[in-house]
């Protein structure tokens, strides 16, 4: 056989290995592709592909469409983040992970030398001292970095497919998820006084109606920092989540999308409440929350006020507190398809959830009346 050019045959496989010379006269070569004989069917089949693939990388070298770059761990990341993720406060996570699970010789390593062992090693040290869903978040960097070296054209297997996910060690104390409606009275008390000057006064009044809004809607936090004037139907007593305050590829405290499709929903407003926002929205246009700055609230700095008022107060209150506690509230009275519909939940099973446990005395109560035929 003729021998091709930049073709090499190695254990039943045709290897594309390109080199070349750049403009400044450095010697570089990047390995293209591997092409197996029992993949194409033939040799011929596959000694072809290779030859199209050499032709193509050969022409984009001409054309300076091939870079000399070193694709390390660490570049493809940084690549991964600019490519793949959309998101401003999710590329923040995915750093602060990266930084957690990568040493500096991983960093600097070339992609094509990271082995499956490296991979597993590092995912069985982040675990150490991280908990189940931290270890999911370190897989999913490794698998952007991975998904980054195919977008560069590298041929480069994902590693993560061999990891095996080690348990966790971190032992997770229980968050609280209920406050009582005693409780919440005694934050809201708090709240009216909490700190001085006009800054905490605004806050403080738009802090409470967004709390009255969550604990007689149910509706997501995030969702409650998106309402505008016009959601707000007080002639047929009906509130409009249509949006939410999130985050995009450019900036934070930003109208994006809902969680969900089924998160877009009509939902009552009870007398109570209409009563609180009749007054609430009389001279307002616009978005219904609006922080002193005249942009929407970041959710991060409600939740900070609300836990600094809380210490003040003595008592734990947040603000998805008060989604759980209109969830499991009206578990009790409604059926989960109307729970589901007033959550915005994607199914029944979701919001089957906030139902209290059967007690014994009604499991006793089903087994006494069971008929047997």
């Amino acid at each position: 056989m003729k021998k091709e050019k930049f073709i090499y045959e190695r254990n039943g496989s045709y290897v594309v290995l390109i080199k070349w010379t750049t403009a400044a006269g450095e010697r570089r070569q990047k390995q293209i592709g591997t092409y197996s004989v029992k993949k194409y069917g033939s040799k011929t089949a596959a000694l072809k592909e290779a030859k199209k693939a050499r032709d193509k990388a050969l022409v984009d070298i001409e054309l300076e469409r091939i870079s000399d770059q070193i694709f390390t761990v660490d570049r493809l990341f940084q690549d991964s983040q600019r490519l793949l993720v959309h998101n401003i406060k999710t590329r923040e996570r995915h750093q602060s992970t990266y930084n957690a699970l990568m040493t500096d010789q991983l960093r600097n390593t070339k992609i094509e030398a990271v082995t499956n062992a490296d991979v597993q090693l590092s995912i069985n040290r982040f675990a150490e001292g991280h908990t189940q869903d931290a270890i999911k978040r370190a897989l999913t960097v490794w698998r952007l970095i991975f998904r980054a070296a195919m977008i560069n054209d590298l041929n480069i297997p994902d590693r993560t497919r061999a990891v095996i996910v080690p348990k966790s060690q971190v032992q997770i104390k229980r968050r609280e998820k209920f406050c009582t409606h005693e409780e919440l009275k005694i934050f809201l008390e708090a709240l009216l006084t909490y700190g001085y000057g006009p800054k905490n006064e605004h806050r403080n009044i738009d802090i409470y109606v967004m709390i009255q809004i969550m604990m007689y809607c149910g509706i997501r936090p995030q969702e409650v920092l998106a309402l505008t004037v016009a959601d707000i139907d007080l002639a047929n007593q009906i509130l409009q989540v249509n949006k939410s305050i999130g985050s995009t590829d450019q900036s934070k405290r930003q109208v994006v999308t809902t969680k969900t499709p089924e998160s877009i929903r009509s939902v009552p407003i009870p007398d109570e409440l209409s009563s609180i926002l009749e007054d609430f929205v009389k001279d307002k246009t616009g978005m219904l929350f609006l922080d002193v700055d005249q942009k929407p609230y970041e959710i991060t700095t409600i939740s900070d006020y609300i836990f600094r008022v809380s210490e003040k107060a003595g008592v734990k209150v947040t603000m998805y507190m008060l989604r759980h506690m209109f969830a499991t509230d009206m578990a009790k009275i409604t059926d989960p398809k109307t729970l589901q519909t007033l959550m915005g939940h994607v199914t029944p099973t979701m919001s089957l959830g906030y139902a209290d446990k059967t007690s014994l005395a009604d499991c006793a109560e089903a087994l006494r009346r069971r008929k047997l035929s």
